[in-house]
């Protein structure tokens, strides 16, 4: 994105354009906050949008590796404070573990967690899944024309269903966006 104010630019890059572009433009998420700031002082109107490199859904086989290599090599190519980003190396979350000593040092070490030594049966585990789900009546998967194909008790579980990630399903029940152009995920309303 380049803000044709002062020319300055955001690299970015997605498996799902549509999502993160929306992120972008909705301040949501991982959006970057230096590129938020000059939508809000410049206007979203004062950017353009250019799109380097693209594959097709079709051909989706990049991984997030190689994605996050990508944008690092085409920030490389710009002057580093001619970018909204924050590092010269581009980063991805998806699919990192903490290692032993980082769960130790996020968790109550021992004796101090009123859980240690101790496990939640599969029915307490059961109950506090539900109590946690925001679609009382589940979700599903719908056609273009609206009507219910299946029906889910919730996004984990329409998740696992499709072999994708929760938080992928979440975006598509937050932004009625169309999934494989052939589906809408929805909360169940009746």
């Amino acid at each position: 994105m380049v803000n044709t104010i002062n020319n300055k630019q955001y690299i970015g890059s997605a498996k799902d354009f549509f999502i993160r572009i929306n992120e972008h433009l909705k301040y949501k998420n991982n959006s970057n906050v230096a590129m938020q700031k000059a939508f809000v002082k410049y206007g979203i109107d004062k950017f353009k949008l250019y799109i380097y490199e693209y594959f097709t859904y079709e051909s989706k086989i990049i991984s997030h590796k190689s994605l996050t290599e990508l944008e690092t090599s085409y920030i490389s190519k710009f002057d580093f404070n001619t970018l909204y980003n924050f590092s010269l190396i581009a980063h991805n979350n998806l699919g990192y573990k903490h290692t032993e000593e980082s769960k130790l040092k996020i968790s109550k070490p021992g004796s101090k967690n009123p859980m240690y030594g101790k496990s939640h049966t599969e029915n307490t585990k059961a109950i506090m899944s539900e109590n946690k789900n925001k679609y009382n009546l589940g979700v599903g998967i719908f056609d273009l024309n609206g009507n219910l194909i299946l029906k889910f008790k919730n996004n984990v579980e329409l998740a696992k269903h499709l072999s994708i990630y929760k938080v992928t399903v979440g975006k598509y029940l937050n932004s009625e966006l169309i999934y494989k152009n052939l589906y809408y995920f929805k909360p169940i309303t009746k």
